[in-house]
């Protein structure tokens, strides 16, 4: 991203990622702008009516009082209104537009892309644009119409006295410059600001995902460390960024006291030789008044908004255009009523320089059982991810049903295949709601069919609520057996061909395991099956099984045929 993106930029991407309610904001614009003009006539009115009281006018003064009101009760009680009505409901439109954009790149990341990126990027990034980044540009548009009108109350003043003109146009330059220069070393610490605040929250988040871990490995004081060093640099960051704003406030406000004091004391010279009247004077001194104050008040002020305003939009257009981040690639065929067979032929795949499958070919029948075996390391897991399209930068070709899984589109490629997974994400919500998940007009009794094939049903209800128990953020009201048949009945729900089994019966205890490995004989008469099995006494009864050793396949068969081979899995299974 540019290093000079500025303000100005900031608010052309702000508009363009969200075009559609353009319009809207300058409707509430076009509100603001009576509603200064009619201030600004206010404020002449004004100034009349404190010179003719001054003066003993006061019948002309009762007039201007009647006046002053009835221009303010328009120019607040509609004009303003309106346009405060308008803009709170269009920024939480267009927050609201940003932060789905976000998301929805996020969603469509490759694999590659997505693990790369910290967690606590991700976060920031979204709530970068929540409704606070709104409410500050809205502030900065009506103080934009504000300084529009004080530029037409300089001119009123240079057309009375150039001098006086003069001596508020230095004043405001000044300030403005002293602004500038406070904007711009702002915008390191910010960017520092926001570097410490990605690395807390990815902490935050890996110890919500890991708290039992760090419980048991004794990690508390070393997370601990890490989190206070952030946040111990976040505050000095933050404190030093806000101590320069105080210390330029100092010097601003310096020169506006005097700067004032001096033009303060030409009008006095003006009015003591009659060169100025008492109501020019007034009129002068409140335009001047509010010229400065619009710049102090309505720029300097919010120099801490723009700056934040002006960061958070960096960071989001640059997660918006950044095109490093792949994007899932897929075909645009659509295939229907696949049976499940798969061929792997001649696959070749790296994650970086390290290879990982080596020419590998191999098939799997549709409607059996199939187990992938091997050590850690040795490719399962990879072939699983392949399946599923999270990586393809592979040499060969994966094929299902005769059709190279490159040209699926996301849609056949996801109504063909499902993954369970050792240790599934379940939503933090109902029981009943994660399952509709997947299947939205899924009846009760279909629900209710899907558990008990997976063997969840009796257990769901014991649960005080049965179907309605809300699961904890973290599952933790679950056990990992449970999450699993809960996952399961997802898969069966979902009602693909294909279904992915990733190690699921490693960590149970034998009541599970079992439960499990009965599910899975059911499901297999109906879908291709394919597991990554680490405990082998599980997979005697499969029809296949590819045993896989530094990416390369070694042998497959039935259970019989490689224990009469007696080559790896003979040597596995008795180990």
């Amino acid at each position: 991203m540019d290093e000079k993106y500025g303000f100005f930029k900031a608010l052309k991407d702000l508009f363009k990622y969200s075009k559609e309610n353009k319009n809207k904001y300058i409707i509430g614009t076009i509100f603001m702008i009576i509603f200064v003009i009619t201030s600004m006539i206010y404020t002449t009115m004004n100034s009349k009516l404190i010179a003719n009281i001054m003066s003993l006018n006061l019948d002309k003064a009762i007039k201007l009082v009647i006046i002053c009101a009835l221009l303010r009760i328009f120019s607040i009680t509609f004009c303003h209104n309106q346009y405060r009505r308008i803009v709170i409901k269009t920024g939480e439109e267009i927050s609201a537009t940003i932060q789905k954009k976000i998301y929805g790149k996020l969603l469509n990341l490759s694999m590659a892309s997505f693990e790369n990126m910290k967690s606590g990027t991700i976060f920031t990034t979204i709530k970068a644009a929540d409704s606070g980044m709104m409410a500050t540009i809205s502030q900065l548009l009506q103080e934009s119409a504000y300084i529009a009108t004080s530029v037409a109350m300089l001119f009123v003043i240079y057309f009375i006295d150039w001098k006086i003109g003069l001596g508020v146009t230095a004043i405001s330059t000044i300030s403005l410059l002293l602004f500038k220069i406070q904007l711009n070393k702002s915008k390191k610490y910010l960017k520092d600001e926001f570097e410490y605040t990605d690395n807390y929250s990815t902490l935050v988040n890996e110890t919500n995902r890991g708290f039992k871990e760090i419980k048991a490995l004794d990690l508390k004081e070393k997370c601990f460390n890490i989190f206070e060093k952030d946040i111990e640099n976040l505050k000095n960051t933050r404190t030093t960024r806000r101590l320069l704003g105080k210390n330029v406030n100092t010097s601003k406000w310096t020169i506006r006291i005097i700067g004032d004091a001096i033009i303060l004391l030409y009008i006095i010279e003006q009015l003591k030789i009659s060169v100025m009247n008492i109501e020019t004077a007034m009129l002068v001194i409140t335009y001047m008044t509010n010229i400065v104050d619009d710049v102090f008040h309505r720029i300097i002020e919010h120099d801490f908004g723009i700056s934040e305003f002006t960061a958070n939009m960096r960071r989001i257009s640059s997660l918006l255009e950044d095109n490093e981040l792949e994007k899932e690639k897929f075909g645009t065929k659509e295939y229907n009523n696949i049976k499940g067979n798969i061929e792997f032929k001649n696959i070749t795949f790296a994650y970086s320089n390290d290879v990982i499958l080596k020419d590998i070919s191999f098939e799997i029948k549709a409607q059996k059982k199939n187990a992938l075996v091997g050590m850690s390391g040795s490719g399962k897991t990879t072939i699983f991810k392949l399946l599923l399209k999270q990586y393809d930068n592979y040499n060969g070709q994966i094929l299902i049903d005769g059709h190279n899984i490159k040209d699926f589109s996301e849609k056949s490629i996801r109504n063909a295949i499902s993954v369970v997974n050792q240790e599934p994400m379940l939503f933090n919500m109902s029981i009943k709601e994660n399952l509709l998940m997947v299947k939205p007009d899924a009846t009760e009794e279909q629900l209710q069919q899907a558990c008990k094939l997976a063997s969840i049903h009796e257990f769901i209800e014991t649960l005080p609520h049965k179907y309605d128990e809300i699961l904890l953020e973290n599952n933790n009201n679950i056990s990992v057996g449970q999450k699993q048949r809960i996952a399961i009945a997802w898969a069966i729900l979902k009602d693909t061909p294909i279904i992915l089994f990733d190690e699921v019966t490693s960590a149970l205890d034998k009541e599970s395991k079992k439960n499990i490995e009965e599910t899975i004989n059911k499901i297999s008469k109906t879908k291709t099956v394919i597991v990554i099995a680490h405990t082998l006494d599980s997979i005697e009864n499969f029809d296949n099984i590819v045993c896989l050793k530094d990416g390369v396949i070694v042998e497959e068969g039935s259970h019989n045929d490689l224990i009469n081979e007696k080559g790896m899995y003979y040597n596995l299974i008795n180990i």
